[in-house]
């Protein structure tokens, strides 16, 4: 019965169907296909296979030295355990694991959404950020234990806090960028002590020691 039901009406000998018009069968319309741009890989897998797709130009399931030339020797000997000239997957695999949590130390607002933003919402939550608190607190703009898209698009000026300035070469490596707008709270071109609120940064920026910062040292 259901294979009755299925079949279709065949059209007469004269060339017409059963209502009397042409029996031309119809097309099938074909489905428009939409470009869905491929999605950043977030997990290890996804990473990995990245990796593959992007490096193994011979598709042997392996990626051979001369595939990934951006490693140097001593980084190569330290991933390609078998010794046979060519990375695995489960060698990939800590490469790319490795690699992860070296960026992860010191995320940028370039990548901060793809090492971190595991459910592709463009943003990352308290939650999902595993990396440095200094990172996550210099893009979190409105203190919402949020960071989002937006405020990676125009991300505050890093607060340096005592302990992170120890290995700075003097104060000209100190980010002064918008110094000045920030802590002169009174609008006369200069900043006091008590407008920064940092002795250390103050007498990093204070050149000439005179106990008042100018717009000329702030710029």
């Amino acid at each position: 019965m259901a294979a009755f039901l299925d079949r279709k009406p065949e059209p007469k000998k004269d060339g017409k169907g059963p209502e009397g018009k042409e029996g031309k069968p119809a097309a099938p319309q074909e489905k428009k296909s939409e470009s869905v741009p491929e999605a950043e890989p977030r997990t290890i897998k996804e990473r990995v296979d990245d990796l593959f797709r992007r490096s193994d130009v011979d598709k042997d399931g392996k990626i051979q030295r001369k595939e990934l030339p951006g490693m140097g020797d001593e980084q190569w000997q330290r991933y390609d355990r078998t010794n046979d000239g060519a990375l695995n997957r489960r060698e990939a695999t800590r490469y790319v694991e490795e690699q992860l949590e070296i960026a992860k130390r010191r995320p940028t607002v370039d990548n901060f959404l793809d090492l971190f933003d595991m459910n592709r919402d463009k943003k990352v939550t308290r939650r999902e950020y595993d990396g440095p608190g200094q990172f996550f607190r210099q893009y979190d703009a409105n203190r919402d234990d949020v960071v989002t898209e937006t405020e990676l698009a125009a991300p505050p000026m890093v607060e340096m806090r005592p302990e992170e300035m120890t290995d700075m070469d003097g104060p000209t490596s100190l980010p002064k960028q918008g110094l000045l707008e920030r802590y002169d709270a009174n609008k006369d071109d200069r900043v006091t002590p008590d407008e920064l609120k940092a002795e250390n940064i103050f007498r990093r920026l204070d050149k000439n020691g005179d106990g008042i910062l100018s717009g000329a040292e702030l710029r």
